[in-house]
């Protein structure tokens, strides 16, 4: 059964950016700019409003949260022109690599992208912007040590409030990968609010993670209705395998150094 989300206490609505080039670039992450402002006035259309403070909201159905995660370059002049309009948007950062190469992800030996460097993610963070961990080296936490883990959230934490001049305590977790002792890990080391991609996964701890819907190149008109407008099975199911397949980055990256 599908149901809409005025159906059910869903909290504020939170879409998910990558990267926003006019480049081609492969997978299913680039947002090219001039889609990416369709999907805002689309989801305006459907009655949805941009939440424009910096704090999560709670059982707002009809608000829509604007995040990016990895904090590339591209995406630049989209975050100023949020910005401009009055929003804030949200920017999830890999700290390892603010100003370098997306060595990160294996595609960039062929397709390299830049991430935001310290200058830039200083005057988003004047504008607005609201900036939070992807990690520091992007490798997905679950299974590292309690030690690395742990030097992966304090550090970046640490970085971004230096850089930016702001309280960090939220984190996207890359590829979406979670288990119980990454949360009780992140809260340890002062994060709020963790993000993830599979709203499954909220139960394991649901008073400190907020699910996102992650937007995709591959989206059309229904699959994005889908995706904001109703808790959709087949939509459901199709994020957990994208998330599965995303994980095979960590996996090829490491075979590959």
């Amino acid at each position: 059964m599908v149901r809409t989300v005025t159906d059910m206490s869903r909290r504020e609505i939170i879409l998910t950016f990558h990267q926003t080039s006019n480049r081609p670039l492969p997978g299913i992450n680039n947002i090219r700019p001039a889609r990416f402002w369709a999907i805002m006035e689309l989801v305006e259309s459907w009655g949805l409003a941009f939440r424009d403070s910096a704090e999560i909201g709670d059982h707002d159905r009809k608000a829509i949260r604007i995040t990016f995660d990895d904090g590339y370059e591209n995406n630049l002049p989209i975050l100023e022109r949020l910005c401009r309009m009055g929003h804030r948007p949200w920017v999830f950062v890999p700290t390892d690599f603010i100003g370098l190469k997306n060595r990160w992800e294996y595609s960039s030996r062929f397709f390299p992208v830049h991430h935001l460097n310290e200058t830039q993610i200083r005057r988003l963070a004047d504008l607005g912007v609201v900036f939070g961990s992807h990690g520091a080296s992007h490798h997905p936490l679950p299974g590292m040590s309690d030690g690395r883990t742990k030097d992966e959230l304090l550090r970046s934490r640490a970085i971004l409030a230096q850089v930016t001049g702001q309280v960090v305590d939220m984190i996207s977790f890359p590829f979406g990968r979670i288990d119980s002792r990454v949360i009780a890990l992140a809260r340890s080391c002062g994060y709020r609010t963790g993000l993830i991609t599979d709203e499954s996964d909220a139960g394991v701890a649901g008073d400190f993670l907020r699910s996102c819907v992650p937007i995709h190149n591959i989206d059309d008109f229904y699959s994005l209705r889908a995706k904001v407008l109703m808790v959709s099975p087949w939509e459901a199911f199709k994020n957990r395998i994208i998330k599965r397949l995303a994980g095979g980055t960590a996996i090829i990256m490491g075979r590959l150094k």
